[in-house]
């Protein structure tokens, strides 16, 4: 079995490899949290995501709210229980309403390939 991966954060995540889009930063804050949230909500709308072997599971309400309630203790173990107080204030609203709350900035990274340059032929002019 492959080691567990990270589902949405980083350029090496689930999210990253099946989907070519991805949360940016290092741990847990608002803007991650925001970022993750807009995925969370993404999966449930499809009804499935990804497990931490990124395979696919369904995602249902129950689960989308376990992993946006799961948001807050990563937040206080990343970045303090101030911004944690953030992190729970952006969760209950997107558990409430659904959406992203327009003060928080998703932190949302897209991993196209680098475009092809193709070599252009000389033409002969007569």
């Amino acid at each position: 079995m492959a080691s567990p991966r990270n589902i949405y954060m980083g350029p090496r995540s689930c999210y990253a490899i099946h989907e070519g889009i991805y949360v940016e930063g290092s741990g847990v804050g608002v803007d991650e949290a925001a970022g993750i949230a807009t995925l969370i909500l993404r999966d449930l709308r499809r009804g499935w995501g990804y497990d931490k072997g990124c395979r696919k599971i369904t995602m249902d309400p129950v689960r989308a709210i376990q992993r946006l309630r799961y948001l807050i203790p990563l937040a206080t173990k990343h970045r303090g229980s101030a911004e944690a107080e953030r992190v729970k204030q952006l969760v209950e609203h997107v558990i409430e309403t659904g959406t992203i709350p327009s003060w928080a900035k998703p932190r949302i990274a897209y991993t196209y390939p680098a475009p092809v340059q193709k070599k252009r032929r000389a033409v002969a002019v007569a």
